[in-house]
């Protein structure tokens, strides 16, 4: 059993998996029609879903569960089990992390495409830092579309 996984395998794992879905399609606690959840731990309904951290939180317990803190503490598993029990149910798309563009790919390109200034290739500090900004956001963006389609992708029926 793999022992090791990436920052990109965790990052997916404890952000894309919807924690709902995790809950009522897997792990089967649902309390009822009020939209509350047994906690795994004290499994009191004093709960609460956390959507934009995609956590679930027990007010009883003061604790945060993610998808992998939630698989471990509901099937009892260990951290190295309960990662891979989750990739093999939501396995990571392989353009979530081979895909997207590092600034450290891109700023190399762009600084040797710029023009000369005073007959040397020296660039202000100013605009390696505005163009590194721009990289910046168009990444933070391509990984939000990139997430929130792996959303929908997850959601949908099998």
């Amino acid at each position: 059993m793999k022992r090791r996984f990436s920052s990109d395998e965790l990052h997916y794992l404890r952000n894309n998996i919807p924690i709902r879905q995790l809950i009522e399609h897997y792990l089967g606690n649902l309390s009822g029609p009020d939209d509350k959840y047994h906690c795994p731990r004290c499994h009191r309904s004093d709960t609460s879903i956390n959507m934009p951290h995609n956590l679930l939180r027990c007010f009883d317990c003061s604790l945060n569960f993610n998808p992998i803190e939630l698989t471990m503490e509901t099937l009892g598993y260990d951290f190295v089990k309960a990662v891979t029990w989750l990739i093999k149910r939501y396995p990571m798309p392989t353009h979530a992390s081979s895909d997207i563009i590092s600034i450290k790919q891109v700023l190399p390109r762009i600084l040797s495409s710029l023009p000369e200034k005073k007959s040397t290739m020296e660039v202000s500090l100013d605009h390696i830092i505005d163009l590194s900004t721009r990289l910046s956001t168009l990444e933070k963006t391509v990984l939000h579309i990139s997430t929130q389609l792996e959303k929908i992708l997850i959601s949908l029926p099998k």
